[in-house]
């Protein structure tokens, strides 16, 4: 039986990602993002070596559910129980294709981590590079929500310059602005309401980044917020 990532994972949530990955393996790219849009765990693994739906697509050279998975932010980092992740299934098991898109979401990720450390000389490096700035990473996420979640304000000024999406939402629906009001970074609220956030998107629980301001008390950012417009 398959076991999902998520500790205390309901059964139909397990359920869902055990057949994750058995279309992932089998290619079958409709059925992959239905489980997906039902919930189903993108990182689920099997309980007998660990591998994802990521890891099976890769084995088998789908790159199409390779491509798909990626895009909604499957874990290219992960590891089944000996150690092997889904880049080295694709060259072990000879699929250049695979091995390619991997490898270079693999830079991408680097963009992600540069974003979440403020590393300005490897942002503008990546993105010289020609690095996708809108790039997914786990859990959906973006270097600009990344960013916004830590307060790196001169990383959200680049990214919204080299063209990020400041609406773009991760896995659970959240923005930017969202991450940046729920952790108090009052300077890039700021910034991203200047640069035209979106104050009143949702996310999958019907929170605005009002909402998530005032769960966490942040009052600066509440009023802040309310002077922008937000309700």
């Amino acid at each position: 039986m398959l076991a999902s990532f998520n500790a205390g994972c309901a059964n139909k949530t397990a359920d869902l990602g055990d057949k994750l990955i058995d279309a992932a393996y089998d290619g079958d790219e409709g059925t992959v993002l239905a489980l997906l849009n039902k919930g189903a765990n993108i990182d689920a693994t099997e309980k007998s070596n660990g591998c994802t739906a990521l890891m099976k697509a890769a084995e088998k050279g789908n790159t199409d559910v390779v491509r798909l998975l990626l895009a909604r932010g499957a874990n290219i980092e992960a590891k089944d129980k000996h150690g092997v992740t889904a880049l080295m299934m694709a060259v072990i098991s000879g699929k250049p294709e695979v091995v390619k898109l991997l490898a270079d979401k693999q830079i991408a990720t680097a963009l992600i981590k540069a974003a979440e450390e403020g590393n300005m000389d490897k942002l503008i490096q990546l993105l010289d590079k020609g690095v996708d700035v809108n790039v997914r990473g786990t859990n959906g996420w973006t270097a600009l929500m990344m960013a916004a979640h830590n307060g790196n304000v001169d990383a959200i000024r680049l990214l919204l310059d080299r063209g990020a999406n400041i609406d773009a939402k991760s896995n659970g629906d959240w923005t930017a602005l969202m991450e940046a009001a729920s952790c108090g970074k009052k300077d890039s609220v700021e910034l991203l309401i200047s640069r035209g956030a979106n104050i009143e998107a949702t996310d999958n629980n019907g929170y605005t980044a009002l909402m998530r301001a005032d769960e966490e008390r942040h009052s600066d950012i509440v009023q802040l917020l309310k002077a922008s417009g937000a309700k």
